[in-house]
Parts: structure tokens; C-alpha cells; sequence
């Protein structure tokens, strides 16, 4: 459940809510509670086929075993491929929306300039790109020393995290309950009716602050949280190195989902109640010009100012750093795991799926993992190349080819099935095929609004072009590889008829 959180990355929360200004009339709390839902549905699908196919490698293992060798790898290696790419980009992240609000928030308080530049450091080019490599080496490192050694670190880590987010409850609720002030509190850091002055500026300029409720928009926005609450069910890919995987991945990825679904809806509700959703709107909507404040206006900045204490400002951003810190962890987690699973079937060279003799992790595939993190780094920190959302159509399609995986299994694969420990039915009906209907419907949904939503940005041209290229390119690898493998005399497809050794 902690690797689920990690991955989940709550800190996403950021520029979630400041996306909303281009969706007019969307409930936040309302678009979380239809992610979760439709995330509970998918990690369901997840958890009963990992348990039917208890490997690590996760949904590479079920759809080769289940649809066919060629879609299994095309879709496992687009999701390690951009794993690996948020591996990069999370680092990133630490730096921007992560270290940068802290120290800019300690600067603005303590009216500190050298604060303040430090946080101006850490959102420039150089920062990101140290920052993030410093997240990348250090996750190498560990994962190196033993996968054991990073979750007993991410424990830990979570352990503070929550202990940061309910400090961050109390005191949006202390706000929101007028105990204490954040409006006096941004006017004496920002200057005199500093806060109602960002209120006039922005419905000035034509933004409108108070848009009626609308399903079909919240709907829409659902696609911003479920992009964030979906991923725990990428714990599936070390499946085959837990004790208990038929509890284990079931309660994990759903408690994971659930559990940071009702955060995210709690935090919605308080950001609104404590900072106003005019305020939040119209600091959203405002060029970096018009903010009476020298840092951006996202919610961590708002909920240090609230505090009005550089300690609880310290207190309140530690879940935020600690959860974009260990996203890039749970990111190498699968790309390793999926690399280990791929050489065993021997469809990418042998060396990927060898494990270190005195630590037993898979060093090569750890070793390209980090190169290739550190080129998209790059990419994104010194070029406009890359958005900040640019992999989550490579993400979609997998979570939708899960689902119909979940739908078919029980009927193209029947012997399978009713051997499995999942066989059950109501009415006759399986229940892995109705709830790989139901999320087949939510995933279908919502890959359709990636690909139309410009405000979510994964569909520029460099997203689609990628997203596209690589499952193809996947495709060609399968079968040339494949080609080659049997030159050889090596039969590969038998191997697909079978679980493939741990």
C-alpha cells in the first residue's frame, strides 16, 4: 500500500488544482470521487489477474499469457518505457514543486532574499536538472544495494509523509474554521488588500470566479486526478516477490487508491474553505506579472502562508518532498522488474534480466534505467520539448488493454480461468469480466479526453507521435527479436504457454 502511495504521488495535487481554472463549473471533490472509483474497478482487474499470474513484471506477465506474447510486450514496454520517463521528469518535479515552494515560502516569511534565490534556484534549468539527478542516483543506488533496503526507506518516508499531511489537515481546517487567518496573513506578506486585489485583477480580465455546477465538466476533470490515483496498480510488477500476493496486491492497491482518494478529496475541500475558490481561481489564472508575491501560486505556498510559522511551513511540505522524492523510486521498481521478466522470456538480450551475485538486483537493467532517466532529464530541464504530461497516453493504453484483459480471460482462456483462485461468478457471469467492463468504460473515457483535452497536454503532436511510436516500435522489436531467437534454435513462443519462472 505504501509503494501505492509513493506512486500515486499525492504531491500531484499541485498543479491539479491548478488546473481547474480550465475546467468552469468541475468539482474537484467530485472528479476524485469518480477517479477513485473508477480506480478501484482497474486496480481490481490488476490485483484478481496478478493473482492468477503471481510473476514480477506485472502486466507484461497476464496480457502475454492471456492476449498474445506480441500485445503483452508492446504494452508493458510502453509502460516501462515512460515509467522511465517519469523517472526523469520526477525529479523534476521535486525540484519545481517540491523544494522551490518551500524555500520561496521561508523566504517570503522571513523576508529573506536568500531564501527567496534559493528557490529560485531550485525552479531554474540548473537546479531541476541537479536536483532530479541527485533523486535519480540515489534511487540507483539503493535499488542496487537491494529492493529490501528501498521499501524499509520508503516506509519510513511514509510514515512522515502522513504525519505531514494530517499537520497539513489541521491546519487547513484551523483556516477554513477562522481560527486562523490566511487572508491577513497573504496581505501582510503580499501588501494591503493584496488578496482581494488578486480577486479583482483576475475577473478584470474576464475569468469567471463563480461558474456554476457542471457533471459533464467535472466529468472531464475527472481526468487529472484519476491520473495520479491509478497508478498504484503498478505494484503488480513486483507480484512474485511478495509473501502473500493474493491478499497483498488486492488490499495494497486498493487501500493505496481509496485511501489516497479520500486525502485528495479532503484536501480539495479544505484548499477551498481555507483560501476561497475565488482566491484559488483567480491566483491560478493570473500572469506571473499580476501575482503580488515572487513565487507561484500554488497550494503549498498558500498553505505556508497560512501557517504563518517557518516551522509549520517546514512541517506542511514535507509529505509533499517526500512523495515526489519516492515516486522516482517506485518508477525504477517496475522498468527493473519488467526488464528482469522480458529476459526471462528472451525477448530482449539475456544480460537485462541478470541479477548482481552479492546483492541479487538486476544491475543491467538498473544501469540503463538510469542513463535513459537522465537523458529525458535533460530533455525536459534545458529544452520546451517535453510537457510536463507528455507520457500519459503511453500510460492509457495499457490500463484499457488491462481491462479487456480482465473482460476476455475468462472466455479465451477458460481452462485457465476455472483453475484459477478467481473463478467466481454471480448469476453465471464472471465477476473479473464485469469488472474489466466497468473499468474498461472508465479507462475508455478517459484515453478518448487525453487525446482532446489541450489543457491536460498529452496530446501535442511530440506526445502522440511517441505514444504511438513506441508501442509500434515494441512491436517490431517482438518479432524481429523473435526471428532472430528461433535462427537460433530458440523457441520462444513456449515459453508463453507457461508462468514463467521467479
Amino acid at each position: 500500500m505504501f509503494y501505492g502511495w509513493q506512486q500515486i504521488a499525492l504531491g500531484y495535487i499541485i498543479f491539479i488544482v491548478f488546473a481547474w481554472q480550465f475546467y468552469p463549473g468541475a468539482s474537484m471533490e467530485g472528479a476524485a470521487i469518480i477517479a477513485t472509483i473508477g480506480g478501484v474497478f482497474l486496480a481490481t482487474c490488476y490485483a484478481l489477474l496478478t493473482i492468477t499470474y503471481p510473476r514480477s513484471g506485472g502486466d507484461y506477465v497476464f496480457m502475454s499469457r492471456i492476449l498474445h506474447p506480441s500485445i503483452g510486450f508492446s504494452m508493458g514496454f510502453s509502460m516501462a518505457f515512460w515509467e522511465i520517463f517519469y523517472y526523469g521528469i520526477n525529479g523534476a518535479f521535486l525540484s519545481i514543486y517540491g523544494m522551490a515552494p518551500l524555500f520561496s515560502t521561508l523566504g517570503i516569511q522571513e523576508h529573506s532574499s536568500g531564501l527567496t534565490s534559493v528557490g529560485n534556484w531550485f525552479a531554474g534549468h540548473t537546479g531541476t536538472f541537479v536536483t532530479g539527478s541527485a533523486m535519480i542516483v540515489l534511487f540507483a543506488f539503493i535499488q542496487h544495494r537491494g529492493v529490501g533496503l528501498y521499501f524499509r526507506t520508503q516506509r519510513w518516508a511514509s510514515y512522515i509523509a502522513l504525519a505531514s499531511i494530517v499537520t497539513t489537515i489541521v491546519t487547513l481546517s484551523l483556516v477554513a474554521g477562522h481560527v486562523l487567518n490566511f487572508e491577513s496573513h497573504f496581505n501582510a506578506l503580499a501588501g494591503r488588500n493584496a488578496y482581494q486585489h488578486v480577486i479583482h485583477e483576475a475577473r478584470s480580465s474576464g475569468t469567471n470566479l463563480s461558474p456554476g455546477f457542471s457533471f459533464a465538466r467535472t466529468a472531464d476533470f475527472s481526468l487529472w486526478p484519476a491520473f495520479s490515483l491509478w497508478f498504484a496498480v503498478i505494484s503488480v510488477t513486483f507480484a512474485g516477490e511478495i509473501k502473500n500476493v493474493r491478499r497483498g496486491t488486492i488490499v495494497g492497491m486498493n487501500g493505496a487508491i481509496v485511501s489516497m482518494g479520500v486525502a485528495m478529496t479532503v484536501l480539495f475541500v479544505l484548499y477551498r474553505a481555507a483560501f476561497g475558490s475565488q482566491f484559488l481561481l483567480a491566483a491560478t489564472s493570473l500572469p506571473a506579472s499580476k501575482f503580488p508575491l515572487p513565487a507561484s501560486p500554488f497550494v503549498n505556498l498558500f498553505t505556508g502562508i497560512a501557517g504563518g510559522n517557518a516551522v509549520l511551513t517546514v512541517i506542511n511540505s514535507l509529505w509533499v518532498i517526500l512523495i515526489l522524492l519516492y515516486v522516482g523510486g517506485t518508477t525504477l521498481v517496475y522498468s527493473t522488474r519488467s526488464m528482469i521478466a522480458w529476459g526471462i522470456d528472451g525477448v530482449v538480450p539475456d544480460h537485462l534480466a541478470d541479477v548482481s551475485g552479492k546483492y541479487h538486483t538486476p544491475t543491467w537493467a538498473i544501469i540503463v534505467s538510469l542513463v535513459l532517466a537522465e537523458l529525458w532529464l535533460g530533455l525536459y530541464s534545458f529544452s520546451s520539448l517535453l510537457a510536463v504530461l507528455s507520457g500519459y497516453l503511453g500510460f492509457a493504453l495499457p490500463f484499457m488493454a488491462a481491462a479487456v484483459t480482465a473482460m476476455v480471460f475468462p472466455f479465451l482462456r477458460k481452462n485457465t480461468f476455472e483453475s484459477s483462485p478467481v473463478a467466481w461468478r454471480i448469476a453465471g457471469i464472471p465477476v473479473l469480466s464485469v469488472f474489466g467492463l466497468v473499468a474498461f468504460v472508465f479507462t475508455l473515457f478517459l484515453t478518448i479526453r487525453l487525446v482532446q483535452d489541450d489543457a491536460f497536454g498529452a496530446n501535442h503532436t511530440f506526445s502522440i507521435v511517441m505514444a504511438v511510436a513506441v508501442f509500434f516500435g515494441a512491436l517490431v522489436w517482438f518479432f524481429a527479436f523473435r526471428w532472430y531467437k528461433m535462427r537460433s534454435g530458440v523457441q520462444i513462443d513456449r515459453r508463453f504457454q507457461e508462468i514463467p519462472v521467479e
